[in-house]
């Protein structure tokens, strides 16, 4: 399952992360593969949506979501 895929309120870790791009850009804000998250905020017309992660905010573009591969948490 993707990013994208998740609606408000759910929780997930990053299993990978395919994009290199989104890799390195999620690296330098201190976000890893194995990090656990929740979608706190999705925009109106779904692009984009905000995740709470390591006690920050980080907002993601549906795109940039689709490469990043999640195991949503119960």
């Amino acid at each position: 399952m993707t990013l994208s895929e998740l609606h408000i309120a759910e929780s997930a870790m990053i299993d990978r992360i395919e994009s290199a791009e989104m890799q390195v850009a999620l690296m330098q804000l201190g976000v890893r593969e194995g990090d656990s998250f929740s979608v706190s905020n999705i925009a109106p017309l779904g692009d984009p949506m905000a995740i709470h992660i390591n006690g920050t905010k980080i907002s993601i573009r549906k795109q940039d979501a689709k490469s990043i591969i999640v195991k949503k948490l119960p």
